[in-house]
């Protein structure tokens, strides 16, 4: 067995996620190398991957909810698609399931740590 040298070259990728970067100090912050900012969907952006994600046009009655989660983001989408996916929803379900996964996140303790 080789032993360790004091040169060798130690390779490693961690990933981390946070909803509250401005929560960070300046010590944290530059511990990750990239910075990605996820902002909420545009209303545009909104209806367009909803009628993508089912297949269909949005009724007036989607479009008109769709425009009331201002807030929504990929990840709302990401995590009502595994249900929507595993029970095998229709459109009117899935958005029911995207409302319901945005009041979740929208009424979530913002507690940050241990």
């Amino acid at each position: 067995m080789p032993a360790f040298s004091a040169n060798a070259e130690v390779r490693s990728e961690i990933s981390r996620s946070t909803n509250h970067p401005d929560a960070f100090d300046a010590a944290m912050a530059r511990r990750f190398m990239f910075r990605v900012n996820f902002r909420p969907l545009a209303g545009e952006q909104r209806l367009a991957l909803f009628a993508e994600l089912t297949g269909q046009p949005t009724s007036v009655n989607q479009t008109r909810i769709l425009a009331g989660l201002a807030q929504l983001t990929l990840g709302h989408f990401a995590n009502s698609r595994k249900r929507v996916d595993a029970l095998r929803l229709g459109a009117d379900a899935w958005l029911h399931e995207l409302q319901e996964e945005y009041a979740a996140k929208a009424t979530a303790p913002r507690r940050i740590g241990f």
